[in-house]
């Protein structure tokens, strides 16, 4: 059986699953693909969030189905998001239960009433949702997060839209339920290396490693280092933006048919793109908020054109959750290095994994590590292997960053089939076009 991740890490989803095919996990032989993506993943199901929009409709759903019992904890939430917008801060747990105190008990009440009304849609076929069940869910799980485990959040969509959110900073709550019943699994990707990490944040205590070697040819591969340019927050300015961009510009006139071009956030790809990258090649955008339909048609033109240019950004969906094989992408040209801004849930992860986790990585604790660095490296080497998905496949990777050059942990975290044939260059120029002729 092939399926998504969710079908076996979300609890409900997998209760499901067993029960209809009769099976249970002691069953199950488990492979995961791409499975340094487990610990984002864990997070994303364990975590919970309730955007001002969400309650607004289920406001409009109690009036519309006739509900009364819950209509002042709706309210109330309602005007708790509203008081606390802002932008990503973090929350103690216990305010919004106090705020909640006299009616919060009519959320078990609410989250029955929920059930009953999507029970009555699905009767109708309708789609089951009921955003009444939303709003009661995320109120009850609130009131049973741990503090230890998780972190409270008052935050902003991409749109402006304050909700509240419940982060979970421990991953293994979700992974290690599945993977100790499994009767066995098995865990692939290109960039788990190093396996400690990945294997102490899911819970995994008793495998075994085995490594394999690149099987592309050498000729087929060729790794520059830009030494001139870099991202590093001290450095950006327009003049940085504007020679990043001229590389870029020099880049594609060298590198034949397609070529993708992947930047450590929108920001920077925005200030680069500002400095008018002059090029034959057909321009591709991927922009923030792309519903899933437009990207995957974006894609789908860049695919089937012989003489384009994709600019996207790492930790992203095409920069991690597409292939670009034969003729759909010659080069891949990595701008900087995706370090996460540190922001209010990023140092609640970093010092979640410090208590965790004890000792260092060189200078960083493991809480750093893991939870910043580790993450970047990953996606830098994710973006980096884009192009080259077959055997036969021949693409140049271009790092516009001097870091990956001459920063020790960067260069131990290069996956090793690109370091073996990596060289540092200031003729950048010259070097593209000897390994394309």
């Amino acid at each position: 059986v092939a399926c998504s991740y969710l079908y076996i890490f979300e609890p409900d989803i997998r209760a499901a699953l067993l029960k209809s095919t009769g099976l249970a996990m002691e069953d199950i032989i488990l492979v995961l693909d791409e499975a340094h993506n487990l610990p984002r993943l864990a997070g994303n199901v364990a975590g919970e969030r309730l955007t001002e929009f969400a309650v607004d409709r289920a406001i409009k759903e109690a009036e519309d189905f006739g509900v009364k019992d819950g209509k002042n904890l709706l309210a109330k939430l309602h005007r708790f998001i509203v008081l606390n917008e802002s932008d990503e801060t973090r929350l103690q747990r216990e305010p919004l239960l106090k705020y909640l105190e006299s009616d919060i008990e009519t959320a078990y009440k609410l989250e029955d009433r929920g059930d009953r009304i999507k029970a009555d849609k699905l009767a109708k076929g309708k789609r089951p949702i009921s955003f009444i069940h939303a709003c009661a869910t995320f109120v009850i799980r609130w009131m049973d997060s741990s503090d230890s485990e998780c972190a409270f959040f008052t935050s902003k969509t991409g749109k402006g839209m304050p909700y509240l959110e419940i982060v979970s900073l421990e991953p293994k709550t979700i992974t290690r339920p599945p993977l100790d019943s499994a009767f066995l699994s098995v865990h692939m990707s290109g960039t788990l290396t190093p396996i400690e990490p990945y294997c102490e944040v899911i819970g995994l205590s008793n495998y075994a490693m085995k490594s394999f070697p690149s099987p592309f040819r050498k000729e087929n591969i060729a790794a520059f280092v830009d030494p001139t340019v870099s991202t590093m927050g001290s450095l950006r300015s327009p003049e940085m933006y504007n020679r990043i961009a001229r590389r870029i510009e020099s880049v594609a006139a060298r590198v034949p048919g397609n070529m993708l071009v992947f930047f450590p956030s929108y920001k920077v790809l925005q200030s680069v793109l500002n400095e008018k990258i002059k090029s034959s090649k057909e321009v591709f955008l991927e922009k923030p908020g792309m519903e899933s339909s437009e990207n995957n048609e974006m894609i789908k033109r860049f695919k089937t054109s012989k003489n384009a240019v994709l600019y996207g950004v790492q930790q992203g969906r095409n920069s991690e959750g597409q292939d670009f094989p034969g003729e759909q992408a010659n080069a891949v040209v990595i701008v900087g290095i995706p370090y996460a801004v540190r922001g209010p849930k990023v140092n609640a992860q970093i010092e979640y994994y410090k208590k965790a986790y004890k000792g260092w990585w060189g200078r960083h604790t493991l809480g750093d590590y893991y939870a910043y660095y580790l993450p970047a490296y990953r996606s830098l080497n994710q973006s980096a292997g884009r192009a080259h998905r077959s055997l036969s496949d021949k693409a140049a990777i271009i790092f516009l960053d001097s870091r990956v050059a001459r920063d020790r942990k960067v260069q131990a975290n290069i996956s090793p089939w690109i370091k073996e044939n990596m060289k540092t260059t200031e003729n950048l120029e010259k070097d593209v076009e000897q390994f394309y002729s």
